[in-house]
């Protein structure tokens, strides 16, 4: 595991720590829950979800420079070490072996069924497809610095690594929201074993282009099964 060296935490720390540990989660899981609310507008839902990174990372950019951090701090030196470069090796394998498990047999027929994967995620149109394709992007470098770099960066140095890797877990897989139970644990799951690379590694970047290239294939691969789905002439 990676070990950190102390820092001094100040009041912006504070601020997007709490945001991120119990706001985001916290406005997740109220909305969720408790208003039954869901998005149908999904231009609209990841033009959102873009927006609200967005100003997560200007407030960390603020908070770094104020700081005089450098931004290896962040987990995003160059990617030099065996362990970074293993995870180089993962990110470019799993997207493949992923999209190869959704075209399975037994997906394609969960996805025929009303209000399967292919009706509730895919994009619909090509304005739906531009905004996916951006949302896929700004999400999977902005979560994971904020979630794995900053986090691991500010919660190490005051309660420990092991700790900070499942508060950092925890915070983003209910930031997901309020879903099923296998899709909630599905969430947290994948959260830890992002977080545990991070600190295994050092480094972001392999998980960026992970975090990036998931949806995308994921994308792919059920637009191959609504091809698959539609009927022929």
């Amino acid at each position: 595991m990676r070990s950190y060296n102390s820092a001094a935490v100040h009041i912006l720390d504070f601020l997007l720590a709490s945001a991120l540990l119990f706001g985001m989660p916290g406005y997740a899981l109220l909305r969720g829950c408790l208003t039954g609310q869901t998005s149908v507008d999904k231009r609209k839902r990841y033009r959102k979800s873009i927006a609200v990174i967005a100003i997560f990372l200007m407030f960390l950019f603020v908070d770094w420079v104020s700081g005089s951090r450098g931004f290896a701090q962040l987990g995003l030196a160059a990617p030099t070490t065996d362990s970074a470069i293993a995870g180089f090796l993962v990110a470019l394998f799993v997207p493949g072996i992923v999209f190869l498990a959704l075209i399975a047999k037994s997906n394609v027929q969960k996805a025929a069924q009303p209000g399967g994967q292919a009706d509730t995620i895919l994009p619909q149109s090509r304005d739906e497809l531009r905004s996916f394709v951006v949302f896929a992007i700004v999400a999977g470098f902005g979560w994971e610095v904020l979630y794995r770099g900053f986090l691991l960066f500010c919660l190490s140095p005051i309660i420990g690594l092991v700790p900070s890797v499942a508060a950092s877990s925890i915070a983003y897989g209910l930031s997901h929201g309020c879903k099923t139970v296998t899709q909630t644990m599905g969430s947290l799951v994948s959260a830890l074993l992002f977080t545990t690379g991070y600190a295994a590694t050092g480094s972001l970047w392999w998980l960026i282009i992970l975090h990036i290239a998931l949806p995308l294939v994921s994308m792919l691969a059920l637009s191959r099964i609504k091809r698959q789905l539609s009927p022929t002439d």
